[in-house]
């Protein structure tokens, strides 16, 4: 998957320089992704399996969530 796949409902030049400098970083430190920004590309990490039982549970129960946590 690349950064620029990702569909945003918001200001798409926020949430990339949010995610560039704040999330996928932190998420790559604590190994839940792999992530290269010089490419962009962002691949599952060696502790991504601890997170995706979270993230089918969010996607499972989507429509029952505020508009803007997903």
């Amino acid at each position: 998957m690349h950064v620029d796949d990702f569909d945003f409902d918001c200001d798409a030049d926020s949430v990339a320089v949010q995610l560039h400098h704040v999330h996928l970083p932190k998420l790559a430190d604590m190994g839940f992704v792999e992530w290269d920004d010089e490419t962009g590309e962002v691949r599952c990490g060696p502790r991504f399996d601890l997170l995706e039982p979270v993230l089918d549970v969010l996607d499972e129960h989507e429509d029952a969530l505020p508009d803007h946590y997903l």
